[in-house]
């Protein structure tokens, strides 16, 4: 669930006309959703894209053991956390266009709110 507030404040963000399909998601998830699947899933997730990727990105470890269908448990990772990146990143993205971040984040709403991409 944490994973998807993460979506959702990205979208807040960058796609705000996308949050109303991820408040859906998000309410059926509560309703079906089983960690102890989700903790396979990235057992597997893991196995597959660290042998070729795992100097580039970080996935936690499920601690299978400690997980039931209600309770997902993974190792910690130190860093910062996805979306205060992709903060920083169009803070960044917005100081180079010579703006501040809240006028950019203004201006993607106004183009979405006018039917723009950008």
């Amino acid at each position: 669930r944490s994973d998807l507030k993460t979506i959702q404040a990205f979208c807040r963000l960058a796609q705000p006309q996308h949050l109303p399909y991820l408040n859906e998601i998000e309410r059926q998830f509560l309703t079906e959703f089983d960690y102890r699947r989700e903790a396979d899933n990235l057992a597997r997730v893991r196995a597959n894209v660290l042998p070729r990727w795992g100097s580039k990105v970080a996935i936690p470890r499920p601690i299978v053991e400690l997980c039931g269908e209600r309770v997902l448990v993974m190792e910690y990772l130190s860093g910062k956390k996805l979306v205060d990146g992709l903060r920083d990143h169009y803070a960044d993205l917005a100081m180079r266009m010579g703006c501040t971040l809240s006028d950019l984040e203004a201006r993607q709403k106004q183009a979405v709110k006018e039917g723009r991409s950008s």
